[in-house]
């Protein structure tokens, strides 16, 4: 806008010397006037057309900034709505059965090992119980349980194992510790943009999630928490 003001005020500094009247009288034979007459119709219609270049030229100028500005808007608006990502919470009521097995578990450092639990969220009230690595027979000889499933945090409640946080993955094809049912039969909710299966008992008393990121599936067993603290749980995992 501030250049087309500047064209204007150059517009209206332009002498009508300049545009005809340059040309010295005394050169004009008195005589010749269709020359003359000539030279008055070129001043008038010269100066029009300056004019109405003028105006074209501001026309387009302030067409191509408005364009170029909606443009900017536009791709504002588009980044700040593909950043907005939008949860899907949905509980099914439904308990997963834990389940025995035959394994050794193994005192480990495992909270420092994975970039996806440095902010894990912990309800206030519960600490850390322990970590873990769960190992499995390699085969049915192995005695020695050599093959690395899972790995554990577990984290209690004044350390009553009914008050529990428990945070189970793995790279293989299932967790130990619970009999994983057909996730199709169930609602699927979504948190942070990824797919997480949700589960409620019936009494309101656990919680339960089935989720895949960062290459493992991940199982979060809790008992006696808030719904908030438990998808608070999730949600410091999944980033």
């Amino acid at each position: 806008m501030r250049k087309s003001l500047v064209i204007l005020e150059a517009l209206n500094k332009i002498d009508d010397s300049l545009l005809i009247d340059s040309f010295d009288n005394s050169y004009i034979n008195t005589n010749n006037i269709n020359f003359r007459n000539q030279s008055i119709k070129f001043k008038y219609l010269l100066a029009p057309a300056i004019l109405a270049i003028t105006i074209l030229s501001v026309i387009i100028y302030n067409n191509i900034e408005i364009g170029k500005n909606k443009y900017l808007a536009r791709n504002d608006n588009e980044s700040i709505t593909n950043n907005i990502i939008n949860d899907n919470i949905v509980f099914n009521a439904y308990t997963i059965t834990s389940r025995d097995f035959d394994g050794k578990s193994v005192k480990a450092d495992v909270l420092s090992r994975f970039d996806f639990l440095k902010n894990l969220y912990i309800p206030n009230g519960y600490n850390k119980f322990g970590e873990y690595e769960i190992y499995e027979k390699e085969n049915i000889n192995d005695d020695k349980y050599s093959k690395l499933w899972q790995y554990e945090l577990l984290y209690t409640k004044n350390n009553v194992l009914s008050d529990i946080i428990e945070i189970s993955f793995t790279k293989e094809d299932y967790i130990l510790l619970c009999i994983m049912p057909n996730l199709t039969d169930f609602t699927v909710s979504v948190i942070n943009g990824s797919d997480v299966y949700l589960f409620r008992s019936l009494d309101g008393n656990k919680f339960q999630a089935i989720f895949e990121y960062n290459g493992f599936k991940i199982y979060i067993d809790a008992s006696n928490t808030s719904e908030n603290e438990f998808l608070s749980v999730i949600k410091s995992i999944i980033i």
